[in-house]
């Protein structure tokens, strides 16, 4: 694993403690609400407070120890002053000029555990840390697997209740689908690419796609029919017959639809699935323009906000009140960059799709690994268009790895890398 280069691979990665504390934490953000209800609020902010006193520490250590190699992982360098400098203008908006309002819980469940998501994965995006992001994938996708088969089995099948889809939120079965809906799409992506781990890859992307529906989430059933497809076109699937070895992208779209049709009308069969995906599809169906459109509540943030606040960015932990409602995230992705970050977050987003438009044109020319942290960030910069804000979950760890991976592409150095 890693690169050929053998002294390349340090024998002691004690720089990577903090990678394994940072995903502790920011597991236990993710669950935060839940561990609020059953423990006392003095017991879990001991727990919140050691851990990042915990964390503190080995971030000094890991930064100091390898402050020598900026150029080898310069966008985990970026994004760390970026996460630094959100962090502060909350600060600075919020306490010393009480400018707006702020909301500890949302704070530490939202953005503070989406910014150790996003640095913890981006760590792993060397020369170094690339093998053992793999390696933890292919780990994390066989516990998504367990994850979500406990999902199903943990699931409310009460068609009352399909009706008002929150009724099935926020409940255990939603909080074990998380991993499938993180760690999925990379497993997918690598394995159609290189023909690996097909029956963890593809229960795992099959599970993520059965629990969205049940969940009825638009946003992970557009991404994951986007990762298929555009893969069937950059690596389509080889058929032999008798003649010759033929690479049709055609054949493949037209025995996925056929499977897709012979699928639906399974689902159709069964009345519990058949509500739920005619409840699905009146949602992709439905123009929404209400005040709860993402759309409109992007635009009236746009319209109310000051200059220097759409500029600046309102930072973390510090959230906006418009004639709509109290906003503690937008919902469009590239407008929730604009809300956290300013122009500053806006601009790592734009670096974000002009590095993955180079990558794309030369996609032939892409290791393994490199053609599915490609896959995996376009799929990143498609959910920002319609989704992709701050989210509770912890699908953003399976992004970052990728993204900082894309962001700094060399193909030398790639032509060198095998991560098997």
């Amino acid at each position: 694993m890693g690169y050929i280069k053998s002294d390349s691979v340090p024998k002691k990665h004690n720089e990577y403690l903090f990678i394994y504390i940072c995903l502790v934490i920011s597991a236990g953000l993710r669950f935060f609400s839940f561990f609020q209800s059953v423990l006392p609020a003095s017991v879990y902010l001991f727990i919140i407070l050691l851990s990042f006193g915990l964390a503190g520490f080995a971030a000094l250590l890991f930064i100091i120890k390898t402050s020598t190699r900026l150029s080898e992982n310069r966008a985990f360098y970026i994004w760390l002053l970026l996460a630094l400098y959100m962090v502060l203008i909350g600060a600075l908006r919020t306490d010393i000029f009480s400018l707006k309002t702020a909301n500890t819980n949302y704070f530490v469940f939202q953005d503070l555990a989406y910014i150790v998501l996003f640095i913890t994965g981006a760590m792993f995006a060397n020369r170094r840390g690339v093998r053992y992001y793999h390696k933890m994938m292919v780990v994390l996708g066989v516990a998504s697997v367990i994850c979500a088969v406990f999902a199903i089995v943990s699931y409310n099948f009460d068609i009352t209740r399909i009706a008002t889809r929150g009724d099935n939120m926020w409940t255990m079965a939603y909080f074990l689908w998380w991993p499938a809906q993180a760690f999925s799409t990379y497993l997918f992506s690598y394995s159609r690419v290189t023909g690996k781990y097909r029956i963890i890859a593809y229960t795992s992307f099959g599970l993520n796609m059965l629990l969205a529906l049940l969940f009825q989430k638009r946003g992970p059933l557009l991404e994951g029919v986007f990762i298929y497809f555009l893969l069937a076109f950059i690596k389509p699937v080889r058929f032999k017959t008798r003649f010759a070895r033929i690479s049709t992208r055609i054949l493949t779209v037209v025995l996925t639809l056929a499977v897709a049709a012979v699928a639906l009308n399974i689902v159709g069969k069964v009345p519990y699935l058949d509500k739920v995906y005619d409840s699905v599809m009146g949602r992709f169906e439905e123009i929404d323009t209400s005040e709860d459109s993402r759309v409109e509540e992007s635009r009236v943030y746009y319209l109310e906000a000051e200059p220097d606040e759409i500029i600046l960015g309102q930072g973390a932990g510090c959230y906006f009140t418009t004639s709509l409602r109290f906003l503690n995230a937008l919902h469009i992705g590239f407008s929730n960059a604009v809300y956290k970050g300013g122009i500053f977050y806006a601009l790592f987003d734009l670096w974000i799709i002009i590095a993955a438009i180079r990558m794309l044109v030369r996609y032939r020319r892409l290791s393994p690994f490199a053609l599915t942290c490609l896959v995996t960030t376009l799929a990143y910069l498609l959910t920002s268009l319609h989704d992709g804000g701050w989210s509770y979950t912890m699908v953003i760890f399976g992004y970052a790895t990728p993204i900082c991976y894309v962001l700094q592409y060399n193909e030398e150095r790639d032509r060198k890398l095998v991560v098997e």
